[in-house]
């Protein structure tokens, strides 16, 4: 069973089965104008694209911790 891992930030992950996660995402829509930089002769290009995603059953996710604090030791 493929699983996804969704980083929260530097010690917390949602763990979830693949299958209970739903995706959708639209083409993406390239446009390009070189009116915007007419004068430095460059050209501006936007890329517009449109993604979605949901849990079937959020009762099974699974969110993990980890600690990562560390105790400092005396020396003697």
């Amino acid at each position: 069973m493929r699983e996804y891992t969704i980083l929260l930030n530097d010690s917390s992950q949602v763990l979830s089965a693949a299958s209970q996660v739903l995706s959708a995402a639209s083409q993406a829509a390239v446009a390009t104008s070189d009116q915007a930089y007419f004068a430095n002769d460059s050209l501006a290009i936007r890329v517009t694209m449109r993604l979605g995603f949901g849990v079937l059953r959020p009762n099974r996710l699974a969110r993990l911790t980890i600690n990562t604090a560390t105790t400092p030791t005396s020396s003697k």
